[in-house]
């Protein structure tokens, strides 16, 4: 009866690894584990390369006509911890360590590579260092607008505060411009604008 709940916790255990979040992850030779807070964080691995700071709202059903009600911050910090290490992103809610997923490989700062931010390259889902690293500067940022994100389950509602941000890449005349549009720090659509100049 044992063997096959050691199995289920082992493809539990499989499964979560592969879908790049983690539990923990060793910074300077010290343990950053889910619950850690900030500051426990920042003692441990120095400042992050990037942060991104937003704002959510819960509101949990408690009785029929009952809800509770939690603002939280939640901040994003980005590791980069070399170009033979893979990239971290902890996500932080109201102070504590939440979530740990793990990124691409690193980068050598100051070398980036002209592959023209091609689909290829940079991929939804890439916080705006990995994009970075991958297409270097852009040619312009603007904040195009925010919204609040609202998902619902049947208990629950969580209401998220969304900056929209839209990245131009101008690769010269014989090529298009492209066009990142970032949600909270994380790239969301790759658009394609006529020739650049």
């Amino acid at each position: 009866m044992r063997f096959p709940y050691m199995i289920l916790l082992f493809m539990i255990f499989f499964l979560m690894v592969m879908a790049g979040n983690s539990f923990a992850f060793d910074c300077n030779n010290q343990i950053v584990s889910i619950g850690d807070t900030k500051v426990e964080v920042r003692a441990k691995c120095g400042e992050p390369a990037s942060k991104e700071v937003f704002n959510e709202e819960i509101i949990t059903k408690i009785e029929p006509n009952t809800r509770h009600r939690v603002l939280a911050t939640v901040e994003e910090w980005t590791y980069h911890l070399g170009p033979h290490q893979f990239i971290r992103i902890l996500t932080f809610r109201s102070g504590r360590l939440v979530k740990i997923e793990t990124g691409g490989y690193g980068f050598i700062p100051d070398n980036n590579q002209d592959f023209g931010c091609e689909r290829s390259i940079a991929s939804t889902g890439d916080t705006k260092m990995e994009v970075r690293m991958k297409c270097g500067e852009p040619t312009s940022i603007d904040i195009v607008g925010e919204e609040l994100l609202d998902e619902r389950t049947t208990d629950d509602r969580r209401l998220v505060s969304v900056t929209i941000e839209e990245w131009t890449y101008n690769l010269g005349p014989n090529r298009f411009i492209r066009i990142f549009r970032f949600r909270n720090g994380r790239l969301a659509e790759i658009g394609t604008g006529g020739y650049g100049y």
